[in-house]
């Protein structure tokens, strides 16, 4: 049941965000504080953050309706944003390592 229920938030979530970046592709490059200089950036951004958003939203509801999907959908969710998360915690604490961090503030995840 939990399972379900991770899979369906992940498909409206993704998909939601998926088909707003892929009709405005300057929606996740405000957010990113990057600029579209050309059609080019607009067809890189868009299928990136559109294209690959949304299909990896339409593999999460495909698993939350057939039951053949399920496992497969859920280990997907669970590798590509597990991957994610020791990717930016490695890079985390290499740039902490790199440079020196003021122990007063509050941590990074606190901020968010």
């Amino acid at each position: 049941m939990l399972g379900k229920f991770v899979l369906w938030v992940s498909a409206l979530s993704f998909i939601s965000y998926g088909l707003a970046c892929l009709l405005d592709p300057s929606l996740p490059a405000g957010y990113a504080g990057l600029a579209i200089e050309n059609g080019d950036g607009f067809a890189e951004i868009g299928a990136m953050y559109g294209g690959l958003q949304t299909g990896f939203g339409l593999l999460c509801l495909l698993g939350a309706l057939r039951a053949e999907a399920y496992r497969p959908a859920l280990l997907m969710i669970v590798v590509v944003i597990g991957f994610l998360a020791v990717v930016a915690s490695t890079l985390l604490r290499g740039i902490k390592s790199i440079i020196q961090v003021d122990s007063s503030l509050p941590p990074l995840w606190a901020m968010v």
